[in-house]
């Protein structure tokens, strides 16, 4: 799909995976979300396209289907940094940044529940977002992750921001 830049094809292939019940399969769900960050990144795709806004809304359905799972169920999928962070991507990306919030929220409050760390482009596209939009809650929310989530640490100003540190306990 990467190659040949098919993502006009991920929308109706995130539909036959729910018809099918292999949206809760963490590999194909992982790459879905890799693709759509991919697709998104390159610019391949604009996020205010129609297409753009579908990576969006399956975006935020992957986050309703692995938060509403059945506490019951076998096999959960279980999210990865790398997740959270290609989500976090999307939604910024279709300037939802109030989705984007609730991902970052899920990262400070659960750490325990995570495998791995988002990617720094997710989390320096956030701090961007927030500076952008002259959100200083969200700024700081995003200087001020708890020790516990092993992320790089900024200082920012009134327009720039800089990783001061990265420490990997």
């Amino acid at each position: 799909m990467e190659l040949n830049e098919g993502y006009s094809y991920l929308p109706q292939i995130w539909s036959d995976m729910v018809i099918f019940e292999h949206a809760v399969r963490e590999s194909l769900v992982s790459k879905v979300l890799q693709i759509m960050v991919y697709a998104l990144q390159m610019e391949s795709v604009s996020p205010t396209s129609k297409l753009g806004e579908s990576f969006a809304e399956i975006g935020w359905k992957i986050w309703e289907v692995i938060e509403t799972q059945d506490p019951e169920r076998v096999k959960k999928i279980s999210w990865t940094g790398q997740m959270l962070g290609d989500l976090m991507i999307v939604s910024l990306k279709a300037e939802q940044i109030d989705k984007a919030y609730e991902i970052l929220k899920k990262l400070m409050n659960s750490p325990h529940e995570i495998l791995g760390v988002p990617g720094i482009d997710s989390l320096k596209l956030f701090l961007e977002v927030a500076i952008r939009e002259n959100n200083a809650p969200l700024s700081l929310v995003s200087i001020f992750i708890p020790d516990t989530v092993h992320l790089p640490v900024y200082i920012c100003t009134s327009r720039t921001c800089a990783v001061i540190a990265a420490f990997w306990i």
